[in-house]
């Protein structure tokens, strides 16, 4: 059923909630957007709305702000992941849509020193240095998708995980 929501759908219930909000509204992509950029508002100025669905959250983010931006509402802000943009031309241009710095929000985590502080804090020092000494090649974009690789394995599949080399199992990296 839910495939069935348009946009037009999306920026009615905007409009709507006009009445009893006066401040700015957000679009984001989806849930984990939300979720994320939520810490980051002053939810008494700013109210997020999460926009998600086919073909893409992407499309249909930009879809709701053409919509509320055609009808001159003001208040609309929208923030989107880069993607591939940056290689090719833009979708869609507006000075209330802004996109991530990098291709999307997940990788903007990993340039940013979120990932060293909790490998500081939930790693041992002795086999963070000692990583460091046997990892000497891995780059840092590629030492955080690796951590963030056998991270996931070891959280969310336990049992799962059948990394050969000793050097990667959870009990060796983590406290």
């Amino acid at each position: 059923m839910r495939e069935f929501l348009t946009v037009d759908r999306e920026a009615n219930q905007i409009r709507l909630r006009r009445s009893t909000f006066s401040g700015t509204f957000l679009l984001v992509e989806g849930s984990s957007d939300k979720t994320f950029y939520d810490r980051f508002v002053d939810k008494a100025a700013c109210q997020l709305v999460s926009v998600s669905g086919k073909p893409s959250s992407k499309l249909r983010v930009i879809a709701v702000l053409e919509i509320l931006e055609k009808s001159t509402f003001q208040g609309i802000l929208a923030i989107i992941d880069a993607d591939f943009e940056r290689l090719e031309t833009f979708i869609y241009s507006s000075p209330n849509l802004l996109r991530t710095d990098t291709h999307d929000l997940e990788t903007m985590l990993i340039n940013s020193p979120a990932l060293n502080k909790v490998v500081a804090e939930f790693a041992s020092e002795e086999k963070i240095v000692a990583q460091d000494r046997t990892s000497s090649n891995l780059t840092p974009l590629s030492f955080s998708l690796e951590a963030d690789s056998l991270y996931n394995r070891c959280c969310h599949q336990p049992n799962s995980y059948t990394q050969t080399s000793d050097s990667y199992s959870c009990e060796n990296w983590m406290l």
